[in-house]
């Protein structure tokens, strides 16, 4: 049979996913361990309960009455009829004037504590009752550092989607926190939490910069500008192992990890660690040796067009007539073509 007597509970009806009142007790417990949380709603977040229950007895309440020296109560003082203690204490969270709320307030409180002097201060000029000030106790984890990725594909079978399910699946097995950035216009999505969808777009090299490794988990390439972008600013890549990267200048373990082709034995802990720093060239590109500068193109000289068909024109503020001849220039004209606007005279 559970002992209902303890020093000190904490009540809180329902523990939520998350919330102040959730690390408010999270913290304490990191501290103390001289009471106990009972809560009641069925609905309560089990990771919240599981994370208290590794420092304090968590108990959900039947109907029970609870003996205790002080029961400290979050907003609504619901079970207070069925708790004996010596002193009950209510703890102000809320500014609650400030958000037009009226505190539940009970006769059997014996002391009024708040968690900041705004709080304590809107309270009592809601009430009148004395509010002891009582700052929240922060006592932080040592924070883990979280991988950041970024991958820029499509996400079909030789652009590797499943080995990127398999990929994430094995962090989270290792419980490595992650964040995922895929930048794709695929609606094939991965149903993955740590995953973050965007929309494509053209200057991407800033989020790549901001990343610890780029991953392309492609079946095949024939030369993949993603990596090699990434590579040039720093940012070291998680590939499959073909034949292309050693061509255009990737070493595993030096500014990249070569992965398995099947997946097998990915080096978690390394890749977690990551890799010095490093400088890579890009393959030497002759590309001059067909194209020059001569004639160069001009986006600002101005050209003319007709209109294909009637439209406003956003930029001169005009009704542009089917037929009319347009003057722009040629970085205008070919939105314009683009859009079927406009034919070229």
């Amino acid at each position: 049979m559970q002992n209902n007597y303890c020093e000190n509970i904490f009540y809180f009806s329902r523990l939520n996913a998350i919330g102040g009142v959730e690390q408010f007790l999270y913290y304490l417990s990191k501290t103390y361990n001289n009471f106990v949380v009972y809560y009641k709603d069925d609905t309560s977040d089990k990771t919240q309960i599981a994370r208290l229950s590794d420092r304090v007895e968590v108990r959900k309440w039947h109907g029970e009455r609870i003996q205790c020296e002080r029961a400290f109560w979050n907003y609504n003082p619901e079970i207070i009829d069925y708790v004996d203690a010596k002193e009950h204490i209510q703890v102000i969270h809320m500014n609650y004037k400030t958000q037009n709320r009226v505190p539940h307030i009970h006769h059997k409180m014996t002391k009024f504590c708040g968690v900041s002097k705004i709080a304590c201060q809107e309270f009592s000029e809601l009430t009148g009752k004395e509010c002891e000030l009582l700052y929240n106790l922060v006592a932080l984890d040592s924070p883990k550092k979280v991988l950041k990725l970024i991958s820029a594909t499509r996400l079909t079978e030789e652009k590797g989607r499943e080995e990127m399910i398999k990929f994430g699946k094995t962090l989270d097995d290792y419980g490595i926190p992650y964040l995922w950035l895929v930048f794709t216009n695929d609606y094939r999505v991965i149903k993955n939490p740590n995953i973050i969808y965007m929309e494509p777009r053209l200057d991407i090299t800033g989020f790549i910069q901001g990343a610890d490794y780029l991953v392309q988990l492609s079946s095949s390439e024939s030369f993949c500008f993603s990596v090699v972008e990434a590579e040039m600013l720093g940012v070291p890549c998680i590939v499959r192992d073909l034949p292309i990267w050693s061509e255009i200048g990737l070493k595993d373990r030096e500014n990249c990890f070569v992965l398995n082709y099947d997946m097998s034995d990915i080096p978690v802990g390394d890749i977690y660690k990551g890799l010095k720093e490093f400088k890579y060239v890009a393959p030497k590109s002759d590309w001059g040796k067909f194209l020059d500068n001569k004639g160069k193109y001009d986006p600002n000289e101005i050209t003319e067009c007709t209109a294909s068909t009637r439209f406003w024109d956003v930029v001169e503020n005009v009704w542009r007539e089917k037929g009319d001849i347009i003057k722009c220039n040629k970085k205008r004209k070919n939105v314009l073509t683009s859009l079927g606007l406009v034919d070229i005279l």
